[in-house]
């Protein structure tokens, strides 16, 4: 558990820090910018279209974990 735990968090660090690396490299005029709007919420649609599947799952009956 621990060795998967850990890899979903370094890909969790990796999407963000590719987000951030983005956000830098679009022109901010001012506060409001639209360019980082728009990737904002670009960035959140996506987690949100790939939660979706993922929630909709059953849950499974067996409450023990063999391994």
């Amino acid at each position: 558990m621990g060795s998967a735990a850990t890899l979903i968090g370094r890909l969790q660090n990796l999407g963000s820090d590719v987000v951030a690396w983005a956000s830098a490299l679009l022109p901010q005029r001012d506060q409001f910018s639209f360019s980082l709007g728009m990737l904002m919420f670009a960035t959140e649609l996506v987690m949100l279209l790939r939660w979706l599947p993922l929630s909709r799952q059953p849950k499974s009956q067996s409450g023990t974990v063999t391994g």
